[in-house]
């Protein structure tokens, strides 16, 4: 094998590197006060929210707000 076997993030990676992560979105228009569910999911890039994979900590969570069709959920749109 050639070159370095583990990867390392440069200093001009960092910023752009959270723009290449797909973000949890909602997968349709979401009412305030309803509990998350799998199907109310899609993921999508580029995104600033929850990354994939962390969709089980926000299943049962209950929506601050409406959301629209593909906004990216954040932190503070969830109780």
């Amino acid at each position: 094998m050639y070159g370095i076997e583990k990867k390392i993030i440069q200093k001009c990676e960092r910023d752009i590197n959270i723009y290449g992560r797909r973000s949890v979105t909602a997968a349709h228009n979401l009412k305030a006060v309803i509990k998350l569910s799998p199907s109310d999911f899609i993921w999508v890039r580029p995104g600033k929210g929850y990354v994939h994979g962390t969709e089980k900590k926000l299943v049962g969570r209950k929506t601050a707000r409406d959301l629209q069709f593909g906004q990216v959920i954040k932190k503070k749109d969830l109780l």
